[in-house]
């Protein structure tokens, strides 16, 4: 009995299986057919998304520099009892690598932000 209830179950999978709708292919272009959307490049589609994540990763690695120069103003701030009169100050405090000219600095408060 369980095997012709198996049996049964397994005819039944196959044959909803082979009930499904097949996709037709679109036509294939005439010889000397121009595209309809040259968008649709994979290269140039490909060379966009890459652009989108070299941009992303920049403003990831800016804000994290960033984060760090707010630190490092912090520590200053501690240190000497007031804000750095420039970001120059704070280069002792800031790992190596972080180009400090791509920031704006505003003594008053020590506040920093993206030029």
């Amino acid at each position: 009995m369980k095997r012709i209830l198996l049996f049964l179950i397994m005819a039944f999978v196959l044959a909803l299986s082979a009930c499904q709708k097949k996709t037709e292919t679109p036509p294939a272009p005439k010889a000397g057919a121009v595209k309809a959307n040259p968008a649709a490049n994979p290269v140039e589609s490909y060379a966009k998304g890459m652009k989108g994540y070299e941009g992303r990763a920049n403003g990831a690695q800016a804000e994290e520099d960033m984060g760090d120069i707010r630190t490092a103003i912090q520590t200053y701030q501690m240190d000497n009892g007031r804000y750095p009169t420039s970001l120059d100050a704070v280069k002792p405090y800031v790992r190596a690598g972080i180009d400090i000219n791509r920031f704006n600095y505003n003594s008053a408060d020590g506040s920093v932000s993206l030029k």
